[in-house]
């Protein structure tokens, strides 16, 4: 029987080696080469290596890999080749359940940038509100540059946040737009043009309460701006251009600011 220690031995450096750390470093890029070329041609290696890539695009080390394995329940190599050939002769897809499991935003197609100081003038500039009373500034920026997103309903539509349930308080919606932001993360996506926004709503001038979602610095359409601004709800993937009324299932037409985090 073959141990997994013994499989990715190729790619285990010696700790001991004063050279450990860059060693290890290339062995790891090469390593993750190697598994996505091997899962190209198999189900079950795809799925793995789908899991391992999830917290590092770039590369994997061979400890991570062989926690994953193992989290399947494979002992031996011999163990994951029976399973692989069994689920290859199935329609079984497993990146299919990934993707749907583990929904995900092509990275490649945010390609656009502005810096943070760009972002800050601009919404200043737009967005009642923000500059509240006796000049607080209600707009908190976290990155030097953000990336602009080129189809706002895409990444909306992608996120998953409104499949969670709501609940009360435990996961209402505050919660909900940090489930996006945790999302983002996740992906290396944390400077992502996309932000919450803490505000009061009313119908009208009846205050109906406060509430949390989303805005979204898009490309322009125009080359006169900066960036289209988005407002979106997690809750229901509403998403309206800055300008037009809200279209949430909510019972109001208006907002004012309490507070925008970037």
């Amino acid at each position: 029987m073959t141990t997994f220690q013994d499989v990715f031995k190729p790619w285990t450096v010696d700790k001991t080696d004063h050279m450990y750390s860059l060693k290890q470093t290339l062995k790891n890029v090469a390593m993750s080469s190697q598994l996505k070329e091997w899962a190209l041609d198999d189900k079950t290696i795809a799925w793995i290596s789908d899991i391992v890539h999830h917290y590092d695009s770039h590369y994997v080390n061979p400890e991570s890999v062989i926690e994953a394995i193992e989290a399947f329940g494979f002992e031996t190599l011999e163990d994951l080749l029976q399973f692989a050939e069994a689920v290859n002769k199935t329609k079984f897809d497993p990146m299919r359940l990934r993707r749907f499991t583990n929904p995900r935003l092509d990275r490649g197609l945010f390609t656009k940038k502005i810096t943070g100081s760009q972002a800050a003038n601009e919404l200043k500039r737009i967005v009642p509100g923000i500059l509240g009373l006796f000049g607080v500034d209600n707009l908190i920026i976290k990155d030097a540059d953000y990336l602009l997103i080129p189809d706002p309903a895409y990444v909306l539509e992608t996120s998953p946040s409104d499949k969670f349930r709501y609940i009360a308080q435990r996961r209402d919606c505050d919660d909900k737009s940090r489930i996006v932001a945790g999302w983002l993360s996740e992906q290396g996506l944390g400077n992502l043009g996309l932000g919450e926004v803490h505000a009061d709503l009313f119908q009208d001038e009846k205050h109906i309460g406060g509430h949390s979602f989303l805005f979204m610095l898009c490309e322009p359409k125009s080359i006169n701006v900066l960036f289209d601004l988005y407002w979106a709800d997690g809750e229901d993937d509403s998403l309206w251009m800055h300008g037009e009324s809200p279209n949430w299932a909510l019972p109001a037409n208006r907002f004012e600011i309490r507070k925008m985090f970037l």
